[in-house]
């Protein structure tokens, strides 16, 4: 951006963070993924997924994800008298709730979680393994002399599949099969097959036979998927305990519910905004 275009309303700022700084993310932090910055990016570029899709979280960071979400849907945080202060309120519950009722129960998330990924795998492995064979067809028998000259002899006029229609045809079935499923696991399954090898085909047009290589992403992207709303499942239990224990005030659900974001650069005009947002919620 040339320098010279610089403002007040436009400081220059981007949402996107610089490469040099990315490692320093969360997200790419080991304490908080198995996966590491590098090969991410690597696996980004081969598949032409989003590097968040392809990050592999460990389920206790997924349990604070729930938790963040939790507290923001369903207790009522109060402000003060100063900016910082619904910050402060937010942690002290988070914090509360964290050490005395997810902690307690963090040994069994993480084991259901685990339970989870070996099912997800084992049935990622199954798909992948059958839809990778590679069917030869069947050597025809050698004609009989006779039957050369024979006009009824039969002629097949069906033309085989080409390597890309067979893919194609592998990706849409693997779509229509997670609609039909019945259960959450096959549906998730299911749903990274298709997004992942989806991807892939489009990016670099096939998806390849290598089934470790395959499965390793399309399970971390069904972990991600179904693992964070099967712990959100059980965070939310234990959210709703402390809601009663702890006496704290629980979010009235709203027919239409309005989220309000405030966002902007520093003196941007928040601060000025916030008394009027207090008095349009409390209309709401």
């Amino acid at each position: 951006m040339d320098q010279k275009s610089y403002s007040a309303w436009n400081p220059g700022i981007e949402s996107e963070i610089p490469p040099a700084y990315r490692e320093l993310e969360t997200i790419y932090n080991p304490a908080n993924v198995f996966t590491t910055l590098a090969e991410v990016n690597e696996l980004a570029a081969e598949t032409g997924i989003s590097p968040e899709e392809l990050i592999s979280f460990r389920p206790h960071r997924l349990v604070l994800h729930e938790l963040i979400v939790r507290i923001t849907a369903d207790i009522v945080v109060l402000e003060g008298e100063y900016e910082e202060d619904l910050g402060i309120n937010f942690r002290t519950i988070a914090r509360k709730i964290f050490s005395k009722y997810v902690i307690p129960n963090l040994m069994q998330i993480e084991h259901s979680f685990e339970t989870m990924r070996t099912k997800i795998e084992d049935m990622t492995q199954q798909e992948l393994d059958t839809a990778l064979v590679q069917k030869t067809p069947a050597a025809s028998a050698k004609p009989s002399f006779w039957s050369r000259f024979s006009a009824s002899r039969s002629k097949s006029s069906a033309l085989p599949q080409s390597r890309q229609e067979r893919e194609f045809e592998l990706i849409n079935n693997y779509k229509q099969r997670g609609l039909n499923a019945d259960d959450k696991l096959s549906r998730a399954v299911y749903r990274s097959l298709y997004r992942v090898l989806g991807s892939i085909a489009t990016t670099r047009g096939f998806i390849g036979n290598d089934p470790v290589y395959l499965k390793n992403i399309c399970v971390r992207h069904a972990c991600n998927y179904l693992g964070s709303r099967e712990i959100g499942s059980k965070v939310g239990k234990l959210v709703n305990e402390a809601i009663t224990d702890e006496g704290y005030e629980r979010i009235a659900d709203a027919e239409k519910p309005i989220l309000i974001s405030l966002k902007g650069a520093s003196a941007a005009g928040k601060s000025s905004l916030r008394p009027m947002l207090s008095e349009m919620m409390a209309e709401l």
